[in-house]
């Protein structure tokens, strides 16, 4: 299908699965290429939890639509009522089992991305036997954000280390309440990844120490970081003539002077996007972080999304 292949292999779902494309129910041998894949709007899934919604999937969509639908909908005008109908079995968007992993507006943790890292740097606790035993990682915890901004179903790839595993579920299961992602102006369930760092203490080339976790975090000066990012950034023109639109992660150390160093891009979806994430990124000035009352490097990641409105 080459729709999101970690995402969709997170929900269960296997080359069975049925695409439907704004509306329409597309061949077993689909495939999203780049000609489709610059005009997405939104991406959902449909991961059957019980007999009455396998029976009104597969009366919709047939026999295979019990290994799930992936719902894609393209910049195009909302389908009518916001539902995929046929056979009289509409799939309401705010159904509990429609899950989107691309929506018009995501969710949002309470006070935005700098609240949120305060909360992990405040409540994350490196379990001691991985910390005596020098085990540290960098573990993607995906989640749903749903529709009332609960955090629920969390959950890890099998392969990470189980005491960091748990430790990353029950951090983000202890998350607040977020504003909830939408689409249509309805709110939903929608998919998140969060990456969660355990690594106390990192030797760099310079011989200093850097940090993930620290008493006192680094503070963006120029106010809110998401006014910050919609005020600098340059939408790049190539990008938004062709609908290039997507999440970009950035790595960077915010040094002991609040300057931003070596920003690294983690993901993303094209290179055009990336290059506007580093330039925006390197015009921060940071108030830098503190240990024990003394200022440190400190590494950061910050997700930036690329929307076209």
């Amino acid at each position: 299908m080459g729709v999101n292949g970690t995402h969709l292999a997170s929900r269960g779902l296997n080359e069975k699965t049925i695409v439907v494309l704004d509306g329409i129910q597309m061949q077993k041998d689909f495939e999203l290429n780049d000609s489709n894949s610059k005009n997405i709007a939104s991406i959902a899934v449909i991961v059957p939890s019980s007999t009455q919604m396998i029976a009104e999937l597969k009366a919709q969509f047939g026999q295979d639509a019990q290994n799930g639908v992936i719902v894609i909908t393209q910049n195009t005008p909302p389908l009518q009522e916001d539902v995929i109908k046929k056979n009289n079995h509409p799939i309401l968007i705010d159904n509990e089992n429609y899950i989107f992993i691309l929506a018009s507006k995501m969710p949002k943790f309470p006070g935005g991305f700098i609240a949120m890292n305060d909360f992990i740097n405040s409540h994350i606790q490196y379990p001691d036997s991985a910390l005596l035993h020098g085990i540290d990682e960098h573990v993607d915890v995906c989640f749903i954000v749903d529709k009332t901004g609960k955090v629920r179903n969390v959950h890890v790839d099998d392969k990470v280390n189980p005491l960091l595993a748990a430790e990353a579920i029950r951090l983000v299961n202890s998350f607040p309440t977020w504003i909830p992602g939408q689409q249509n102006g309805i709110d939903i369930n929608a998919l998140q990844t969060l990456p969660v760092e355990f690594n106390n203490k990192i030797d760099t080339s310079s011989q200093a120490l850097l940090y993930t976790q620290v008493e006192n975090v680094p503070k963006l000066l120029k106010g809110d970081m998401w006014e910050f990012l919609a005020k600098n950034i340059r939408y790049p023109v190539e990008a938004e003539e062709n609908n290039i639109q997507g999440r970009v992660i950035v790595q960077f150390i915010i040094n002991k002077e609040g300057n931003v160093e070596n920003p690294t891009i983690i993901s993303s979806p094209n290179s055009l996007l990336s290059q506007e994430a580093i330039r925006v990124t390197k015009l921060m000035k940071w108030t830098p972080g503190k240990q024990k009352g003394k200022n440190v490097d400190v590494k950061f990641f910050l997700p930036i999304n690329f929307g076209i409105n």
